[in-house]
């Protein structure tokens, strides 16, 4: 029996990985890393949407195996990334509040 690769797990990571490749949350350095990583991965799953393997193949289980664990990480630290921008507006808003604090007039005793 044949089956193939976890394509559709796999074109979730390469869809999150051209999102983070334009995320202001990363460096360049990072977000052209993922933008390169997305274009290759793209490549090859093209490829791999018309591949069959027979059913056990060690590497076939390796690799889908491996696509799953990614795609739990990529998708963590994609909401880690979420969190540190909503941590970041609220400071942002604090340092507003804190401004206008600072613009009250000193009472004195």
């Amino acid at each position: 029996m044949s089956t193939k690769t976890d394509n559709a797990t796999l074109a979730k990571i390469v869809d999150e990985c051209f999102m983070l490749s334009t995320d202001g949350g990363l460096t360049p350095n990072q977000r052209e890393m993922f933008g390169h990583i997305a274009e290759h991965l793209r490549g090859q799953l093209m490829i791999l949407l018309s591949k069959t393997f027979d059913e056990g193949t060690p590497e076939l289980v390796a690799a889908n195996k491996q696509i799953k664990a990614v795609n739990a990480q990529i998708k963590k630290d994609a909401e880690d990334l979420a969190n540190i921008a909503d941590t970041l507006e609220q400071v942002s808003k604090l340092v507003s509040v804190v401004d206008g604090l600072l613009k009250i007039p000193l009472g004195f005793l």
